[in-house]
């Protein structure tokens, strides 16, 4: 008896690469959604596979898709694997109840305990001990602006002039040297990507950031890496309206033409990097 012919339909390589970069897009955008696009992304690689009657991509796909995309192979089977384990949207929603960051979720895969957020995502109110803001302030001379802080904040930055949460910094224009500290969760990406754009335009002079060291795998992390950091040893004492400590490190990101002052006065409390020319 003959055998009957099993025809798979080459799939739609060109409709797949559309799809990526739109939902790419969704990553980059740093809002709420971007797990949740993540999670498409790796739906969407899913499907391709399984359109392939195959358990893996063609040879060479994963890194087409890499290349097009502009993230690491890595991170691609990260999207892949969470897609496979949470293959309907009930799975995916059970899972970011406890898992409130991209990392968490990798952390998830990799079978590490979740991370507990004690830090209101949206808040403005955990203040940067002393040290670290004169250190800052040693290296530029002085603050003249903190675009995402408080009154009681800015009695230690002692900025020229501040932001809080009710003026919202990113509608506001920002100049001359700063000091940023970021509200994390879905802001810190904009907040991130704001100081970036201003430093390139010369509205910033110079600046220091205070960013989650651990999120070095973000992608509104990788224009940081122009800057001279400094990841930190051990993990920072703030102070807040909430009293609870970080669950991660720290690192500052300088940007501006006293990269060896920021070294000088930092090395301190870490390892200070460069990227290489």
């Amino acid at each position: 008896m003959t055998k009957p012919t099993i025809v798979i339909e080459a799939p739609d390589l060109a409709s797949y690469d559309r799809q990526y970069a739109v939902l790419e897009e969704k990553v980059r955008a740093a809002d709420g959604k971007s797990i949740e696009a993540r999670w498409e992304f790796g739906r969407t690689l899913d499907s391709e596979r399984k359109k392939m009657g195959k358990q893996k991509l063609r040879k060479g796909r994963p890194e087409e898709i890499s290349s097009n995309n502009g993230i690491s192979l890595s991170e691609l089977g990260y999207r892949l694997a969470f897609a496979s384990r949470c293959d309907t949207k009930t799975k995916f929603s059970k899972v970011l109840e406890n898992h409130k960051t991209w990392w968490d979720v990798i952390g998830w895969l990799d079978g590490r305990p979740p991370v507990t957020h004690n830090r209101g995502d949206d808040s403005y109110e955990w203040y940067t001990p002393s040290e670290f803001v004169e250190a800052a302030r040693n290296t530029m001379g002085r603050i003249e602006l903190d675009p995402a802080s408080c009154k009681e904040a800015n009695k230690t930055v002692k900025a020229d002039k501040f932001y809080t949460k009710e003026d919202d910094g990113l509608e506001m224009p920002w100049k001359g040297k700063v000091w940023l500290n970021p509200p994390y969760g879905e802001h810190v990406g904009k907040f991130v990507a704001r100081f970036v754009e201003a430093f390139k335009k010369g509205d910033i002079e110079e600046g220091v950031l205070l960013i989650n060291g651990a999120s070095f795998d973000a992608d509104w992390f990788q224009p940081l890496w122009k800057g001279t950091l400094c990841f930190m040893n051990g993990r920072i004492n703030f102070s807040g309206s909430e009293g609870t400590s970080p669950t991660h490190g720290s690192a500052f990101v300088y940007f501006g033409p006293n990269a060896t002052k920021f070294r000088e006065e930092f090395k301190q409390y870490g390892a200070v990097v460069k990227e290489w020319a």
